[in-house]
């Protein structure tokens, strides 16, 4: 079976390994935790065959899924935090894979969450046109963050999941749209993927294939990924929280 290991250099060039992984994405997500925080002089490389184990919308599909069950009993809030904590130094990559994001989406489940500034509160975090670069996607993660804060003090009732908007924020400055429908980080994932990837089947049981011409694509066609930009992952954020 196949093996990747986590090795990590020291700022005397010393190196070191670190940890051993039976998956490339685990592997790639515990670079994240350790990379994950305050700036350091140590650097961290996984070792290992180089080739993608997330190739294809099915691939990443099932992946998010299992995650999601992993994830029973987590708050999407705490989630979320723990997604802009370890998303923070990939921001100079203009593109991940889908090694890299599903690694990243598994690293944010195992970080410490780190609560937000006050000043995101009354920060404008609006977007003009579509999603483009981390800066984007960063305004995408602050929006829905505040947007769970509030949603704790104005609780938004038993019938949440048939779809409730987010209360006013207090300069209006938003990036995403309002409406909320997924509260649970499995529900969240599931619809980020099926959204914005596909790659479902109607075997899971979770969906129901309908026609290409009412959706924009059959999310049951597995397709290749191709490069992923901020953009893109700014785009599946917004579907975990309203896609249904």
């Amino acid at each position: 079976m196949a093996e990747w290991a986590v090795w990590r250099t020291d700022d005397n060039g010393a190196r070191f390994e670190v940890s051993t992984h039976r998956d490339r994405v685990l592997a790639l997500a515990q670079v994240m935790l350790f990379e994950s925080g305050h700036p350091h002089k140590q650097l961290y490389e996984v070792v290992g065959d180089r080739q993608p184990v997330v190739v294809t919308n099915r691939d990443l599909y099932l992946r998010l899924v299992a995650l999601g069950e992993e994830l029973a009993g987590r708050a999407l809030l705490d989630y979320l935090c723990g997604l802009w904590a370890v998303s923070r130094p990939l921001a100079d990559r203009d593109h991940l894979d889908g090694d890299l994001l599903a690694a990243m989406l598994l690293a944010a489940a195992k970080v410490r969450p780190v609560r937000p500034e006050p000043a995101w509160r009354v920060a404008d975090l609006s977007v003009d046109g579509d999603y483009a670069g981390f800066g984007d996607f960063t305004k995408v993660v602050c929006t829905q963050i505040v947007d769970l804060l509030a949603f704790e003090e104005t609780p938004p009732g038993p019938y949440a999941a048939f779809g409730v908007d987010a209360p006013p924020r207090l300069d209006g400055g938003r990036a995403t749209v309002e409406h909320w429908c997924n509260f649970d980080p499995a529900t969240y994932l599931e619809c980020a993927v099926a959204g914005a990837f596909g790659g479902w089947d109607p075997a899971d049981g979770r969906r129901v294939s309908v026609t290409e011409a009412a959706t924009g694509h059959a999310g049951d066609v597995v397709r290749p990924l191709g490069p992923i930009s901020w953009g893109d992952i700014g785009a599946f954020l917004e579907y975990g929280q309203s896609y249904e």
